[in-house]
């Protein structure tokens, strides 16, 4: 991961970004995204579901970038941890 890249993309100004067509495509694509693995293991959850979730996901992202939840140095233990941490969630 690339923690600035991240903030550049949902801390920026989004005035900045307007007109951007590829932008707002790769936008649509992530949530479109969540919501069809959503409706793949519930397939009676609505839109709020794909919200719920991309919420969860951007803050927990947020709180590993700003240190309030640690992560492991070595990779494939960084993702244990995400795996554990979206587990319990759900």
């Amino acid at each position: 991961g690339n923690p600035a890249l991240y903030r550049l993309m949902f801390q920026a100004d989004k005035s900045l970004l307007e007109g951007d067509e590829q932008q707002n495509q790769a936008s649509l694509l992530g949530l479109q995204m969540i919501e069809n693995g959503i409706a793949e293991f519930s397939p009676d959850a609505g839109p709020d579901a794909a919200m719920a979730a991309w919420s969860l996901v951007h803050g927990m992202s947020e709180l590993i970038l700003s240190g309030r939840i640690e992560m492991p140095a070595e990779k494939n233990a960084r993702r244990k941890t995400v795996e554990q941490i979206l587990k319990n969630l759900f």
